[in-house]
């Protein structure tokens, strides 16, 4: 994923494989059962470091994921 940032926060919760996520130029492994929080702001990015799919579930805190506009 490019790297990119929303006026929301956002958490993932790590379903599947391995990876890094680098949140506002710092980055931090992930790995099956890791949840994490990416503050409103933030720059971030995901990449997946393993050999199986990085798979997440993510949630917005917003009503509508129409509300949630991406900035590049």
């Amino acid at each position: 994923m490019i790297p990119h940032r929303h006026a929301q926060p956002e958490v993932y919760h790590i379903l599947s494989g391995q990876g890094v996520v680098t949140i506002a130029g710092r980055a931090y492994p992930l790995r099956e059962g890791a949840t994490l929080f990416i503050p409103g702001g933030a720059e971030h990015s995901t990449r997946n470091t393993g050999t199986e799919p990085l798979r997440l579930f993510y949630v917005f805190a917003v009503d509508a994921i129409a509300e949630v506009a991406y900035e590049s």
